[in-house]
Parts: C-alpha cells; structure tokens; sequence
C-alpha cells in the first residue's frame, strides 16, 4: 500500500495518531493513556480553539521527526504516539465527534504535515460542557489504550 499524500481526502479506514505528553500515560491505571490526554487546551499561548491536534498515520515521519527537533532531551523521550482509528470507532460515532482538516499556513515552521482536529474537544466546547467532552475523553482513551494502540511509548512511562 502506498503513501497518501497529505492532500489526499482522509478515508473511513484511516488511522490518525496523537502526540501524549509521558504525564498522559499511567502505569497501573485502566485506561493505560489518560483521559486528559485528550482534553483540550483552554489557557497558554496556544488554546484548542479549532479543536484537539491529530496527525495523519501516512504522515507519522513528520510527526516523529517533530518530536526529534525538540531541543529539550527530556520532552523528546518523554512524548509518545497513540493510534486512534477515528472515523471507525463506535463510540466516536455514537458521540457524533468528526475530524476535520487543519488550516495552518504552509510555511508555518513548526507545522506538522497532515494535521487534522476533533473539533467538537475544542476549549470553547469543554469550558461549556465538560460532563459530555469528558466522556468522549474517556472513550478515546480507552480506545488508545490498547498495546497495539500505542506506537511510542515515552521513557519515563516504562
């Protein structure tokens, strides 16, 4: 099977993964990553205000080399990277969340190909009504949680 390129229509198949800080991981906990893994960011310089980031799995390159040009040691071992099968999960659906494209610049220079966003876990939406994003929080980690779910798992997680 080929590439896609990062232009290519996503497919109902397609796997999308998401960056999780080691904090997200927890070693004797069910789900293994955490909820707060997926909550979004609602203060800092950077809110989610289009929604939660994921990367296209045809794009992972870019995504680990991302994780390789972060200058601090540290964060670079203690990132990991869950698969999440979106558009094919049940309680996703049955949560009515969809994925759509990401609009940053081209040039932006810490952009990563193939981003893509749950917009309905944007910061706007989980100040509202965290009751139902902390549901969807719950079911996508339990989904990423599964060993063949999780494709790096951070050092200090171990």
């Amino acid at each position: 099977m080929s590439k896609k390129r990062e232009s290519e229509p996503k497919s109902e198949d397609e796997l999308l993964v998401r960056r999780v800080w080691h904090e997200r991981f927890q070693s004797e906990k069910v789900p293994f990553v955490s909820p707060s893994a997926f909550e979004p960011r609602t203060t800092g310089d950077s809110p989610d205000v289009d929604g939660i980031s994921l990367y296209r799995l045809d794009c992972l390159e870019d995504v680990l080399d991302a994780l390789r040009t972060i200058p601090d040691e540290m964060k670079k071992k203690q990132t990991g990277v869950v698969s999440i099968q979106v558009l094919e999960v049940r309680s996703i659906r049955s949560m009515q969340l969809t994925v759509a494209e990401s609009y940053e610049e081209e040039s932006k220079p810490d952009r990563i190909a193939g981003h893509v966003v749950i917009p309905e876990l944007n910061a706007l939406e989980y100040s509202a009504n965290k009751t139902l994003i902390k549901q969807a929080m719950l079911d996508l980690a339990t989904y990423a949680s599964a060993t063949d779910r999780i494709l790096v798992k951070p050092d200090s997680s171990a």
